[in-house]
């Protein structure tokens, strides 16, 4: 079987650059998400897979500092030149057309034309979904599976222009093509309702673990004198980083602490709450390694996120896994995109009050060490025996082999 995975993750060879030319946060998440897909398939499979990326970069000169990408070979893994980072013009609207382009071509060249082949496309930006749906109809014997993991009708980030484009322009695209795809994974069951794919075979895949993070459950360090309470994430203001600011605001407490990390539209107002009170430290954008050295040190780890908003049914916060497999209980709300299997395995905010998210991260802080370890030690359990990338993987394997048997 030759399998194609076509997305916009960031090459290791070339991620160090590619940072160092953004201007503004990069898509972390999906980049981690896609290499954790890559990854798993690869161990199940026990070989490389052919890797296509047009990396997922903001356009010159708003939100990157050069105007063209170039076209380049990388490694995977022992296997040189394995992969093709594809070059577009930087520019909005003009680079879809590139990417299209270059995407397409790059199949068709990757191809052996002989096996089986299986194209996996991240996400439905039309450039990636057209080009593999265009490249299907040359190659025999070929199937496209089709990450869902966001939909149009909430684009999300703050340019306008680009949420207009996206909403009302390429939504419809898309969805016109999704008839043509064979199978689809979804980060959320209730998109299958939404864009009526019952269908078609899919499977769920909300998020995927990295269970080769360095470091050991139980090597934590925590602070005995203070909670600390812990976000690490995204400080856009839908996630709910002003209602958790006010509501650590309500606990009248000396030896509380918030701490968070993280960059995004309410950085500002992070730092100007953490000068109004000192229990407040704000890291700003922190690498991976700190983030688990302050989730060790943290008492309960946060995500402010609340159902408010139609977008979380159909999303699914991959800091959850993050969060739970840390070992460092989580404190979450019910968000109709997270499956409630997750549920017995964090603490709960009842309702959306700011006095109900207070009221659980002070009540959740004066619990005993050895609750709070027996909570974060069975949810650590819980990803690791069900979420790594392997078993994750192994359920799309086994989907994509169905395909194929039925056609």
């Amino acid at each position: 079987m030759d399998i194609i995975f076509i997305g916009g993750f960031f090459p290791k060879q070339f991620t160090p650059l590619i940072l160092s030319k953004s201007l503004l946060e990069v898509q972390n998440s999906a980049n981690v998400f896609q290499w954790a897909l890559i990854k798993g398939l690869e161990q199940n499979l026990k070989q490389p897979i052919k890797l296509i990326t047009a990396p997922y970069i903001g356009w010159y000169p708003k939100y990157y500092k050069d105007l063209t990408l170039k076209t380049s070979y990388f490694s995977n893994g022992n296997v040189i030149n394995s992969g093709i980072m594809v070059g577009f013009l930087n520019l909005p609207i003009i680079k879809n057309i590139y990417k299209f382009f270059n995407i397409y071509s790059s199949i068709i060249n990757t191809c052996s034309f002989e096996d089986k082949t299986v194209l996996i496309v991240y996400s439905i930006d039309l450039a990636y979904l057209k080009a593999a749906l265009k490249a299907k109809q040359k190659i025999p014997n070929s199937i496209v599976c089709v990450t869902i993991n966001d939909l149009h009708e909430f684009p999300g980030g703050k340019d306008i222009l680009h949420g207009f484009y996206i909403k009302y322009v390429e939504r419809h695209l898309v969805y016109n093509l999704l008839s043509k795809v064979d199978c689809f994974i979804v980060v959320a069951d209730k998109m299958v309702d939404f864009l009526k794919l019952h269908y078609k075979p899919y499977i769920r895949i909300e998020g995927i673990y990295d269970d080769q993070t360095d470091y050991e459950f139980g090597n934590t360090n925590h602070d005995e004198k203070n909670n600390i309470i812990l976000y690490t994430g995204s400080l856009d203001n839908r996630y709910g980083i002003k209602e958790l600011l006010d509501a650590f605001k309500l606990i009248n407490a000396p030896d509380f602490r918030l701490w968070i990390c993280g960059g995004g539209s309410g950085a500002n107002l992070v730092m100007n709450r953490a000068q109004e009170d000192e229990r407040i430290k704000y890291f700003g954008i922190v690498s991976k390694e700190k983030v688990i050295e302050l989730q060790m040190k943290a008492k309960i780890l946060v995500n402010p996120r609340n159902p408010i908003g139609e977008y979380n049914k159909y999303s699914f916060p991959i800091k959850t896994i993050e969060y739970m497999a840390s070992g460092t209980p989580a404190l979450i709300y019910k968000l109709d995109g997270i499956p409630k299997e997750y549920f017995d395995y964090c603490y709960i905010v009842e309702d959306n009050r700011i006095e109900s998210l207070a009221d659980a991260m002070y009540n959740v802080c004066q619990l005993d060490q050895d609750t709070l370890r027996l909570k974060g030690k069975t949810a650590r359990d819980f990803i690791l025996r069900t979420k790594t990338a392997k078993m994750q993987c192994g359920k799309l394997l086994n989907m994509i082999i169905h395909v194929y048997q039925s056609k």
